[in-house]
Order: structure tokens, then C-alpha cells, then sequence
């Protein structure tokens, strides 16, 4: 499974098989219908594929990373494919490669959705571009694109020396809430609510960060340095944080969600190889 989303009365997946990348939909009533795949990359080789998607009446805007190239440590580039504006803004677009440099890999895409009415959305999206199994290098991304696709890219952070694995939310009043993971352990969270991209750094290290938003609440999850999942809350104005498992052996932070101001945390236990929820935070 590379990723997830919703539109209220379907739920839309991402995932990579043995025959390729694919889009499923399941409606909120049972049953999986309108399976289609978008791309033949299958699952294998040195380095796997990861993406995003993201949904809207009916209809799905995903990408994903490739290697192009014919060595085993090819660069990775960033594809898309996408429903979202068919009719309206631009035919259906099954398979596309949208980042070209073949120097450097683009990897860990996350995408948010700018709803316009009748389906003309247009998107952002956040992703690493690195030096690849180099590992000296790497700064977050930042994409621009209307309803027709067409994207414009610039660098969005500059500080860290190595800047990983970004993971971005959009707030129900329009401004991106953008995480990542900064020289091995530091996570960085910004938000554009002032015009440009401001935040802060947090005390507590981590790795692999997730970030959502609902009312005015940011609820940031990462996996810290007891290996538990940890959660930094933005609400009435100030940060709050605490490990969610005190006590508990290893974890891992699966995502991030939230509705009503209230935030809810999914994790794995490597121990026991569960699931489990943290709710209501």
C-alpha cells in the first residue's frame, strides 16, 4: 500500500503489486470497483516505489516515484496520474513523468488538493530531492499545479544539510501544514498561513513525521527516540507534546488523522505486530 484517501463516500487506494502501480476504489457501502492500474512498475529491484494521492467528487489525483534508468540504482523520478478535472480542465491522464533531472532522486511525494467547483482543482506537492545512495545531500521540494497538470517546482527548505521524508495537510481554510525530517533526527514543521513557509523546529527527535489539521488544531506524530510514537499538538494558540506509549517496547507511526479538533494517532507494535489507535488527543 503506498497510500490512502477519501471523498466522503468512497475511500481511494494506492498500492504497487507484482503487475504494477494501481488505483482502487471502495465505496463507503461495500466492494471494490473502478480498479485500474496506472502504471507497469512492479514491486521489486533495489529501491521501492512510494506516493500519494488524493481525492474529490469522485474522482483521484495520485503520484508516485520510478526509477528511470537502466542500472540498479537508477534516480528516481516523480509520475502522476489523475481523474480530477476530466471534462472540465484536461482528459484523464493515465501515466506522466513530472520531474525530469536525471542527476538527482525525487522521492517521498505527498500531495494536497486546492478543491475548486465543478472538479478544477489544482494541487501542490512536497517531496525530497536528494543525492541518492550518495546520502550527503537532500532538500524538500515544493510543486505547484493547476487543474491542467502542469507543474512549476522550487526548493522549499535550505537549512538542513540533509532534509528527508516530507509529509504535507491541507486546513480547511486553505493554508498547507508541511512536515519533515531534518539532518537524521530534528523534525521540522511550517505552514504558509502568513504567505511564506514559517515554523519551527522541534526539542524532541524523531523520525518520519506526520502532520494533519482540523479547526484551528495541528496535531504532528512522529516516532522518537524511544522508538514510541510521539505527538506535538498545536491548540489555543500554544504546543503541547507527550510520548503516547510510556513504557511501551518499539512502535511504529503508521498516520496521522483528525476531525472535530480531536486527533487520533495509528501505530504498529514491531513486538506484537499489531495495530492499535491513540484517539481523542
Amino acid at each position: 500500500m503506498l497510500a490512502a484517501a477519501d471523498d466522503g463516500s468512497s475511500t481511494f487506494l494506492l498500492y504497487q503489486s507484482s503487475s504494477g502501480v494501481w488505483v482502487a476504489k471502495r465505496p463507503h457501502t461495500g466492494g471494490l470497483v473502478n480498479v485500474q492500474r496506472i502504471s507497469t512498475r512492479a514491486l521489486g529491484g533495489a529501491v521501492f516505489s512510494a506516493g500519494d494521492l488524493v481525492a474529490f467528487t469522485d474522482q483521484w489525483w495520485a503520484v508516485w516515484t520510478e526509477q528511470v534508468g537502466p542500472t540498479e540504482f537508477a534516480p528516481q523520478k516523480l509520475f502522476q496520474s489523475k481523474t480530477i478535472g476530466a471534462g472540465d480542465c484536461i482528459d484523464p491522464i493515465v501515466k506522466q513523468q513530472i520531474t525530469v533531472n536525471m542527476s538527482l532522486d525525487d522521492e517521498h511525494p505527498s500531495i494536497v488538493l486546492k478543491p475548486a467547483s465543478a472538479g478544477a482543482s489544482g494541487a501542490d506537492l512536497f517531496f525530497a530531492r536528494t543525492n541518492g545512495e550518495v546520502g550527503t545531500s537532500g532538500h524538500i521540494w515544493r510543486g505547484a499545479a493547476g487543474c491542467d497538470a502542469d507543474w512549476t517546482f522550487r526548493q522549499l527548505s535550505f537549512a538542513g544539510q540533509i532534509d528527508l521524508n516530507p509529509d504535507a495537510s491541507r486546513s480547511g481554510v486553505g493554508n498547507n501544514h508541511v512536515v519533515f525530517q531534518r539532518d537524521g533526527s530534528h523534525i521540522v514543521y511550517l505552514n504558509n498561513s502568513s504567505g511564506t513557509y514559517r515554523g519551527r523546529q522541534f526539542a524532541t527527535p524523531g523520525v518520519a513525521p506526520r502532520v494533519t489539521t482540523s479547526q484551528g488544531v495541528v496535531f504532528v506524530a512522529f516516532r522518537d527516540f524511544r522508538q514510541h510514537p510521539f505527538v506535538a499538538i498545536f491548540r489555543s494558540g500554544a504546543w503541547s507534546g507527550r510520548d503516547l506509549t510510556p513504557g511501551a517496547g518499539g512502535q511504529l507511526v503508521l498516520a496521522v488523522t483528525a476531525s472535530g479538533g480531536r486527533g487520533t494517532v495509528l501505530a504498529a507494535s514491531f513486538s506484537s505486530h499489531r495495530l492499535y489507535a491513540v484517539a481523542d488527543l
